[in-house]
């Protein structure tokens, strides 16, 4: 429902799958990361991501660029929970508040697309670290 996305373009030594370890690592703070053969990124995202009325999803891609760097893509979404449309429904019926309280995975998207941001920046930091 609210998503967003956050890309880096590095330029690394670290070629295929040293470079998508590298990327598993830098973003192990969102989540279990997995970057394919064809450079299809998933995330499980870490229990700490999302709330009883907010669900996080998030998703990306490894690119290899032509002059021998890398683009790398995470996109975040944040939608609302069942409960969260159960108490929504319940507050518009009752007190006329219910549709603020779907606007809180928007107050959460902000926060889930800051450590997104940090995450990528990990990246930039050891991509060109041999020894990590």
């Amino acid at each position: 429902m609210f998503s967003g996305e956050t890309a880096v373009e590095l330029t690394t030594p670290l070629t295929g799958e040293a470079f998508h370890a590298r990327v598993e690592e830098a973003l192990s703070g969102l989540g279990r990361a997995r970057v394919d053969r064809r450079g299809g990124l998933t995330i499980a995202p870490n229990p700490s991501f999302g709330s009883f009325l907010t669900e996080v999803q998030f998703d990306g891609t490894v690119r290899q660029l032509a002059g021998g760097g890398y683009d790398v893509a995470v996109r975040h979404t944040c939608k609302p929970t069942a409960a969260c449309w159960v108490i929504a429904a319940v507050l518009l019926v009752t007190t006329l508040g219910g549709a603020g309280i779907i606007l809180v995975p928007l107050i959460e998207k902000k926060q889930v697309a800051n450590r997104v941001r940090q995450a990528l920046t990990r990246l930039e930091d050891v991509a060109d670290d041999r020894s990590a």
